[in-house]
This record gives C-alpha cells, structure tokens and sequence, in this order.
C-alpha cells in the first residue's frame, strides 16, 4: 500500500518534467506536431497501465525497434558509400595536382638534358622555355586551386598551346637545318661551295680595297680641298657600284644562299651610306664655292675640312657593320670546307632522336593529365546524384514507417520525439541532395549535424518509452 501512494506521487511529476523536457527540445530542432497530452492523461499517470494499454505499449515498442534497425542499416550503406567516395574528395584533387606537377618536373628535366651543340642549341632554348613555363602554370594550378574556380585550368592549357607552338617550330627549324646539312654533305654542292668560296675571295678583296682607300680619304680629309674630296668620293661610289654588282653575281648553292642574302644586305646598306655622304659633301662643296666668289679663301686655307672629315665619318658603323658580315660568310665558308656540315648533321640527327624521346614523355604526360580532367578527377557527378537521390527516397520510405508507428494519448510523446527526428535527418539530406557539390570541404557538415540531434532525440524516445513500460 506504501509502495502504491509512492508511485501515485512520483509518476505524475515525472510525467511533468517529460512533458517540460520535450518542449525545450522542440525549440532546437526543426517544427513538428507538438506534444499534447490527452484529458485524462492525470487518470492515467496514477495508475498502472491496462492490459490494453501495455499491449499497445508493446506494438509501439516492436515497430519502434524494427524502425531501428532499418535505420541504423540505412546509416551504415550510406557510410560505407560515403567513405567510398574518395575521388570527390578535396585531397583527391590536391594529391592529383602535386603529382601532375612533381610528374611534369621530369619532362622539364628531359628538355634540359637535349644536345646543345652549335647547330641545336637554339632549338633546346626554345624547348627549355616552353617546358619551364608550362611547368610553372602546373605548379600554380598546385599551390592555387580551389573548387569550380577554372581561371588556373585556363592558364594551363594556354601555356599547353605555347608550347605546342613551340615544339612545332622546333620541327620546322630542325628540317630545314637537316635539309642544308644534307646537301651540303653532297660531292656536288660541295664542288658549288668552292666555286663560291673563290668568288667570294675575290669580292672580298675588293671590297677591303674599297674600305682602305675610303679610310685613307677620311684621314687626309681636313687637309683636303673638299672638291678634290667630293671627286673621290664620286670615285669611291663608282668602286663600291663594282663591288655591289660582283656580289649580285656570286654563284649562290643551296648552302651558302644565306651568306648571298647578307653580302646582297651589306652590299646595299654601304652604297646608301656613301650616297648620303656623296649628297652632303655635294651641298657642303657648293656652300663653299659660293663663299669663296664673295670672299676668295687664301691659299691653302679649308675652313671645311674638318666638316667633311665629320661627314665621312658617317660611314664608320656601316663599315663595321660590313667587314663583320664579311668575317661571318668567311667563317662560313671555312666550316663547310672542312667537312663541319658532315659532323653538324650528326649532332643535328643526336638532337632530333633525343627530341622526339621528349615529346613521347610530354604527349603521355597530357594524355594523363586529359583522362584526369576528363573523368573530373574520378569523382562522376552523375552516379553521386543518382545515390543521393536512392539514399533521399530510402530515407523518405522509412520516414513514412515512423509516421505510421501508433500515436495514442500516452505514446504521443515518444511518437513525436521521432517523426522530429526523421523530418530533421530528412531535410538534411534533401538539401545535400539539392547542393551537393565535388570536392568541398564542408558538403557533408549539415547532414552530419543532423544526424546528431536526430540521435539524440531517437535516444530521448527511447528512454521516455522504457520510463512509459515500467508503469506496471
């Protein structure tokens, strides 16, 4: 009988602090049917439950459990899908990166290691170049990448386009050079070579007489009568005329077809020169006859010496200018002579061999890296969605178990504590359904939160019903 007034007492106050707790609770998670108890919930708090009562206490518990089950499976299959999808990870893409990077820095040293001999050292610089930069844009899509920005992806394929430029233009160079090679490693053009190379000794040898007489003029200039210098001058022209039109006759064999270009350059440079200076000292000369009627000069006087001496003086860079191109056609000439044309197509044939290793190891490298972009990475947007969606309706159809899970007056409280919990873990997923995106840090945080307060109002439900079956 004591034992009886006992719990006559406690339970109703337990019932109170129930009914307190679970209006609180409702106040952190989201909206849903609030707890109400029944009219005659005071009849029933002071008494043992019924036979009835226990019975539907009983079917509520063995569904209860059944929903359980089926979700913690749920939370299982959709952990172990979850621990799965590490190619949709963000350190997926980061290892992915460093390894295109540190992968490329090979390709780079392979440009590095070309033959660099004098007929392919240009085209190595030009290869070395285009490595280093694409290299460079790997290593800042590396260090600088973020989610579904592409900015970096798109300098990364101009830099690709730069060097498959330049890589062609390596081919291009290459032949031709081989083609010179080649034909300069013939009996016959190299017959056509010494013949050029005679003919151009002659040219040569006028054309420093040229040099020496117009230097000459330029030391006795400011002692010189500048008509006596314009009337050498006019001969220097003539002479330089005969030198330019010997060099438009040199025989011109497909190697030394450059050398006929520069001396054809050299040759018209100087006698445009000399044409300035011939033209001034013209204007300079009539000046100074027209001086001399009004106020004749004494004998021996030249009071424009000096400016001719400036004015032919004008001359001096072109003159270099010339005797250098003169020096690099007989330089030239000495090379293929002396059987160097042999030897720099075989450093020429090394460099081309070693250059197509390199495009072999750069093509494979881009074909990688293109099944790696193409695939995103690994990660297929399209499968995530679809599990998504299976995981959302999985959810949604055990949703639809817990609402059906009986709600009399007494279990409307444990029935309320876990409809909140499904509709929190239901909108969660939703809205990862709907905003999922690949490689972010936080894409799973929402739902993993609620799953969180949805376990903790499912263990709530749990002890509220054991409180609810010890009412005997």
């Amino acid at each position: 009988m004591k034992s009886r007034i006992i719990t006559c007492l406690i339970l109703p106050a337990l019932l109170l602090m129930l009914a307190s707790l679970l209006a609180c609770r409702e106040t952190e998670g989201p909206a849903t049917t609030p707890v109400t108890l029944p009219p005659d919930s005071t009849p029933l708090s002071v008494r043992p439950l019924s036979e009835s009562d226990l019975t539907a206490v009983a079917e509520f518990v063995k569904r209860q459990r059944t929903v359980d089950q089926e979700w913690d499976q749920y939370h299982r299959e959709f952990d172990q899908w979850r621990a799965g999808l590490t190619s949709c990870h963000r350190s997926a893409v980061q290892e992915a990166l460093q390894g295109f990077t540190v992968g490329f820095n090979a390709v780079t040293e392979r440009a590095r290691d070309l033959p660099r001999a004098s007929v392919s050292k240009e085209l190595a610089d030009i290869l070395i170049a285009a490595a280093e930069a694409e290299e460079t844009a790997f290593r800042q899509l590396r260090d600088r990448w973020q989610p579904n920005i592409f900015s970096l992806f798109e300098a990364v394929e101009q830099q690709r386009s730069m060097a498959a430029r330049a890589q062609k233009e390596v081919e291009d160079l290459a032949l031709e050079s081989q083609e010179k090679l080649e034909k300069a490693s013939d009996p016959e053009e190299l017959l056509a070579m010494e013949d050029f190379d005679a003919a151009f000794d002659l040219v040569r040898d006028d054309w420093d007489e040229f040099h020496d007489d117009y230097a000459s003029l330029s030391q006795e200039a400011e002692n010189t009568d500048t008509a006596d210098s314009l009337l050498r001058v006019k001969r220097l022209s003539r002479q330089l005329s005969a030198v330019s039109k010997a060099v438009d006759q040199l025989p011109a064999p497909f190697a030394a077809e450059d050398s006929v270009d520069m001396l054809q350059d050299a040759a018209e440079a100087e006698v445009t020169a000399l044409a300035k200076v011939h033209e001034a000292l013209a204007v300079v000369a009539a000046q100074e006859a027209a001086s001399a009627r009004e106020k004749p000069a004494a004998p021996g006087e030249n009071e424009s010496g000096q400016q001719v001496e400036q004015l032919l003086e004008t001359m001096n860079p072109v003159i270099k200018s010339v005797e250098a191109t003169l020096r690099e056609v007989r330089r030239t000439n000495r090379e293929f002579l002396d059987g160097s044309a042999l030897e720099d197509l075989e450093e020429l044939q090394d460099f081309v061999g070693e250059y197509e290793k390199l495009i072999g190891d750069w093509n494979a490298f881009h074909e990688r890296y293109n099944d790696w972009r193409n695939a995103e990475g690994g990660c297929n947007r399209a499968e995530v969605f679809q599990a998504l969606g299976q995981f959302d309706g999985s959810l949604a159809e055990l949703g639809r178990q817990v609402r059906d899970l009986p709600k009399s007056g007494f279990l409307l409280p444990m029935y309320n504590l876990l409809v909140q919990a499904m509709e929190t873990e239901s909108d969660a997923m939703r809205a990862l359904r709907n905003t999922w995106q690949p490689f972010t840090v936080d894409a799973f945080i929402a739902l993993e939160r609620a799953r969180e307060n949805a376990s903790r109002l499912r263990r709530e439900a749990k002890i509220a019903l054991q409180e609810l079956r010890n009412r005997r």
